[in-house]
């Protein structure tokens, strides 16, 4: 018996064109949406966080699918990140519960994070009440677009600022040393 195994080989937040979207300037979440990362795996942890927060987003870790639904359960979270594979509890489990709770915490966005993207894969994440899903590692622009998309917001990427340009190109009309503007800090 042989098995052919169909697997993904780009990133891909499966609801809008890909390619349409990684030849524009991607959207970017709103400074400060929050974010659940429900990731069993530290380094991953380190690395999506990481990400996330120099892009402006408040991000909460935790390292199964148990303690996301209880995460969902008491903080109000703009979207989850939801790992597959995690001990205790996976994250179609823990999707299927958060969607089994009261109230508006059970529309929350949740996206599947997934090392393994195989042929049917994001019909599974699908039925078990995830929204979408990343495929691991994750590219940053794709992993904010889609943020961007669950999260309601259309703002397009700003270029970073840059704190090392000087007011006047360093020289200071008035002998000041005003060589970093205090807005950008």
């Amino acid at each position: 018996f042989i098995a052919e195994l169909e697997t993904a080989t780009k990133n891909e937040c499966i609801n809008d064109a890909t390619l349409e979207m990684m030849n524009q300037q991607p959207l970017i979440p709103a400074a400060n949406t929050r974010i659940l990362l429900a990731e069993d795996n530290p380094a991953n942890q380190l690395v999506i966080k990481s990400i996330l927060n120099f892009s402006g987003m408040l991000v909460d870790t935790v390292a199964n699918g148990r303690e996301a639904v209880e995460a969902v359960r008491n903080i109000p979270y703009d979207i989850v990140l939801m790992d597959i594979s995690m001990p205790e509890t996976d994250g179609m489990t823990a999707t299927r519960k958060i969607r089994q709770l009261p109230g508006k915490k059970s529309k929350i966005p949740i996206i599947a994070l997934t090392a393994h993207s195989l042929s049917g894969d994001k019909e599974l994440f699908m039925e078990s009440g995830m929204n979408d899903y990343l495929s691991k590692p994750i590219e940053r622009n794709l992993t904010l677009s889609c943020i961007a998309r669950w999260t309601k917001s259309n703002q397009t990427q700003q270029p970073e600022p840059n704190i090392y340009l000087t007011k006047n190109n360093g020289h200071s009309a008035d002998n000041k040393d005003e060589y970093v503007d205090e807005q950008v800090l």
